[in-house]
């Protein structure tokens, strides 16, 4: 090749200076997006652990609507999938009150007593327990779930929570006790 064919053109190289820079771009750039997808994943099993929550707090719901001589020891923990989660029940007569004043009955007419009285409030909190990563006491920090239900303890839920309550002498006292208004719902459980 003729030495007036070439063309001597000077590459531009990179400093050290340059590539330091560039690198720690790169790796400050890598470091974002792998903080951003750890947020993201421990968002979802947080999520899920609240979920898992709520669905233990509505089973024992149920358990407790079928028979609540069934239900395990309050503060116990309770095995859901692969983690660990404590509990705790409460319950209060629930009183209703009219949104607007109601003629009172006229002379002559008996007075009934209200159907309502029976009423009762569960409410039932769940939490991730100290042994899955959560908390032994109900906490801020703790993944947990409050569900609270309306229960009348003479609406049955179906055949069987009615042939488990009248097969046992406590429930058959607990059912007529009801029925007759004899007693007030009882107070609130602490095992």
């Amino acid at each position: 090749m003729p030495e007036s064919a070439r063309i001597n053109t000077a590459r531009r190289g990179l400093t050290l200076l340059e590539i330091v820079l560039a690198v720690t771009l790169l790796a400050l750039m890598a470091g974002a997006a792998s903080m951003a997808v750890s947020y993201v994943i421990a968002g979802q099993e947080r999520q899920g652990s609240r979920l898992a929550a709520a669905e233990v707090a509505n089973r024992l719901v149920l358990q407790y609507l079928d028979d609540e001589d069934s239900l395990p020891s309050q503060g116990s923990i309770v095995r859901y999938a692969a983690d660990y989660y404590r509990w705790e029940l409460a319950q209060e007569p629930l009183k209703l009150k009219a949104m607007k004043d109601l003629p009172t009955p006229a002379a002559g007419t008996p007075l009934r007593a209200s159907n309502t009285d029976r009423l009762r409030q569960v409410t039932v909190r769940v939490w991730l327990s100290e042994e899955s990563g959560g908390g032994r006491e109900w906490g801020a920090g703790v993944p947990g779930t409050t569900v609270t239900r309306m229960v009348d303890p003479l609406a049955f839920r179906n055949p069987d929570s009615f042939g488990n309550m009248v097969n046992t002498d406590e429930g058959m006292r607990r059912l007529l006790e009801q029925m007759m208004g004899v007693a007030p719902p009882p107070p609130p459980r602490s095992r």
